[in-house]
């Protein structure tokens, strides 16, 4: 625990260098050098854990303020308050927040156009284009050109932004919601997807995605094979 505050603290501490003026000092020497890089592990911790909070931010005052009482050697709180708020807001507080936004996010996406329908599993889409005859199914792999977000708009992933084009995915191991929307259009069709969290990545989320979040997804079906 106390290593974990000591790292969410010295994170805030590179992000806010790099929103403000400051210049890195040189680096002269192998161990500067290595200071260096782990700082910049450091703040990608820090936003990578913070891409999870749904819309939460960090409190960068506080990481402050209990940085300062740790080389102290003060805490405001004992080590079993901070190991039990840390659980109580990831297990508990976050997911049940996150669920009520993604809730409130997909409610307002399918009464916001008449031609987006919703499935009886609660996935919402709209298609942009059908495609031809060649559909996926059990089997199949899929190539795909697809952005990715959440419902506050941050991006989550996309290929747009990758050289290398195209994704290939079996078609047997795609997230639920991929599965019943890709199913609807065929080989060179478009289709837009609002996807709940239990037809995403549920409660667990990924490195990208925090737990109980409904995504957004514009997803080309370019090829089935």
């Amino acid at each position: 625990m106390k290593n974990c505050v000591f790292i969410v603290f010295l994170l805030s501490v590179l992000v806010s260098c790099r929103q403000g003026t400051a210049q890195a000092p040189p680096l002269r020497t192998a161990l500067d050098t290595v200071s260096y890089a782990i700082g910049q592990d450091m703040a990608r911790y820090i936003l990578a854990t913070e891409k999870k909070l749904d819309t939460d931010i960090l409190d960068r005052d506080i990481l402050f303020k209990s940085m300062e009482e740790a080389l102290s050697g003060e805490s405001s709180l004992t080590e079993s308050q901070m190991e039990n708020a840390v659980s109580n807001y990831f297990n508990k507080v976050l997911p049940e927040k996150a669920q009520k936004s993604s809730e409130a996010f997909l409610n307002r996406v399918e009464k916001s156009d008449k031609n987006i329908v919703k499935t009886d599993s609660g996935l919402l889409y709209k298609i942009e284009k059908e495609g031809g005859q060649r559909h996926p199914a059990p089997g199949s792999t899929v190539y795909l050109m697809y952005e990715g977000r959440k419902h506050d708009g941050s991006l989550v992933e996309s290929t747009y932004n990758d050289y290398q084009g195209e994704e290939s995915f079996p078609f047997d191991r795609m997230m639920p919601g991929w599965q019943e929307g890709l199913s609807k259009i065929g080989e060179g069709g478009i289709i837009k997807l609002w996807i709940p969290s239990h037809l995403a990545y549920g409660s667990a989320g990924n490195e990208q995605v925090g737990p109980n979040q409904a995504l957004y997804y514009y997803i080309e079906m370019v090829a089935v094979i």
